[in-house]
């Protein structure tokens, strides 16, 4: 095993690929909901968060791409009326933060599935990079 690339793509596949140079194979694939906007890996490696086009998150086990949370194939939630433009775990896989196209950035909590902060700032502007520190939100 050499690197480790995970993509997103607007077909709304999420592929891992390893490799180097110019010598890459696909090592597992995924379809979802939507075209792929946002991922985001946990500190820990195992779990890959998805965004799409469609509002829809989804976690999935980073190495077979396989939903490890939520029921079946299906979304873990539907979180966003709008699409999800940028997700990112913080320091432990049980919490992470998505922004969505409209604005809205939420901070999330998967033990309990629920909204910890709902922000909705002035129309017409959005997050388009998140990171979850220790200190905080910090969105750019």
């Amino acid at each position: 095993y050499g690197p480790v690339i995970f993509c997103g793509c607007g077909d709304g596949k999420v592929k891992v690929l390893t490799g180097q140079d110019k010598e890459w194979a696909v090592e597992s694939e995924s379809m979802l909901n939507g075209a792929v906007q946002a991922l985001s890996l946990s500190a820990d490696g195992r779990e890959l968060l998805a965004g799409t086009s469609e509002g829809d998150l989804n976690v999935l086990d980073s190495s077979t791409l396989c939903v490890c949370r939520g029921t079946g194939a299906a979304p873990l939630m539907a979180t966003h009326t709008s699409p999800i433009q940028c997700i990112a775990f913080g320091l432990s896989n049980e919490t992470f933060v998505s922004g969505a196209a409209n604005g809205v950035v939420r901070l999330w909590e998967l033990s309990h599935y629920t909204v910890r902060c709902h922000l909705a700032p002035k129309k017409g502007s959005h997050a388009t990079s998140l990171l979850l520190a220790p200190i905080g939100i910090v969105s750019g």
